[in-house]
C-alpha cells in the first residue's frame, strides 16, 4: 500500500463523519468523506484513497454492496467497516466480501487506531493535540472530548478486540461450512449482471449468517438461496456442477436433513 495516508469515510451520519475525520486528521493521515454509497465509489475513483472506512448500513445503496463493488474495481484498496453492536452476522458477511476489519458502535477508539495503523507501513507522524479553550481534554492524545461523541457512542463499555460481535464465536462453533457457503455466494453475486437477483443471493447468504450468530433456523434462509442459484443456473451464471455443490450445502442447513 501507497504510505500517502489517504483515507476516505463513507457514511450518512455527518456527525459520525465529522468526529471519525477530526480522529484521523488528528493522527496525521489525510481524510474526506463521503455521506452516500455513490458519492463514495465515485471519490474512491478520483482519490484511490489507501484506506476505506465505510459504514455497513446506508440507504440506498448499502455498505456490503460498496464494498462489493470496492473490491472488484479496486482490489488493492483496504476497507474497514463501521458496524452496529448488533450487527455480527453483516460483519461477517463483509469480511467474506474482503473487508480487512471492522469496528462497532460504540466506537472503542484506541481499537479504530489499531486496525487503521495496520494497514500503512508507515504510518504519518501524528500531530501534536491541543486543547481548545473552555472544552473537556480528550483522555487521549487524539481521541475526540466526550461531548464531541454524543450520540456516537453508547453507554456501553466500548467492545474489546476479543469481545466483538459475533463472527470468532461463530467460526469457532464449527460451523465453517455456512460461512464457506456464504462466501461463495456472495463471490457469485459480483459476477452477476442481474443486480436483483444477485442481490437475492447476497441477501439469502447474510441471512444465513445472521442465523448461525443467533443460533436460530437456517431452514428460510437456505431453501431461498436454493431458489436462487436454480435461476441463476438456467440463465447460464453456475454450473451443474457448482449448483450440485451449493444445493448439497443447502440441503444439509435444511431442518429433517
Amino acid at each position: 500500500m501507497a504510505e500517502t495516508g489517504k483515507i476516505l469515510i463513507i457514511d450518512d451520519e455527518a456527525q459520525v463523519s465529522s468526529v471519525l475525520s477530526r480522529f484521523l486528521t488528528r493522527l496525521g493521515f489525510t481524510v474526506s468523506t463521503a455521506d452516500s454509497g455513490r458519492q463514495g465509489l465515485e471519490r474512491v475513483q478520483l482519490d484511490r484513497p489507501d484506506l476505506v472506512l465505510l459504514d455497513i448500513r446506508m440507504p440506498g445503496m448499502d455498505g456490503l454492496d460498496v464494498l462489493r463493488r470496492i473490491k472488484t474495481k479496486h482490489p488493492y484498496i483496504s476497507v474497514i467497516m463501521i458496524t452496529g453492536a448488533r450487527d455480527g452476522a453483516l460483519a461477517s458477511a463483509s469480511l467474506a466480501i474482503g473487508a480487512v476489519d471492522y469496528i462497532t458502535k460504540p466506537i472503542d477508539f484506541s481499537y479504530l487506531e489499531q486496525a487503521v495503523r495496520a494497514q500503512f507501513p508507515s504510518p504519518p507522524e501524528a500531530e501534536p493535540s491541543e486543547p481548545e479553550p473552555n472544552s473537556a481534554v480528550a483522555t487521549s492524545e487524539a481521541e475526540p472530548a466526550a461531548e464531541e461523541i454524543e450520540g456516537l457512542e453508547g453507554p456501553s463499555v466500548p467492545a474489546s478486540a476479543a469481545d466483538r460481535a459475533e463472527a470468532p464465536d461463530v467460526l469457532a462453533a464449527g460451523v465453517e461450512p455456512v460461512v464457506e457457503l456464504a462466501a461463495e455466494c456472495f463471490r457469485l453475486a459480483g459476477g452477476l449482471t442481474t443486480a436483483r437477483l444477485a442481490r437475492e443471493i447476497e441477501e439469502s447468504a447474510v441471512g444465513l449468517l445472521h442465523a448461525v450468530a443467533t443460533r436460530s433456523d437456517h431452514g428460510p434462509s437456505s431453501k431461498r438461496l436454493r431458489l436462487c442459484l436454480h435461476v441463476v443456473h438456467t440463465l447460464g451464471g453456475v454450473s451443474a456442477g457448482d449448483l450440485a455443490r451449493f444445493e448439497t450445502l443447502c440441503q444439509q442447513l435444511e431442518p429433517g436433513s
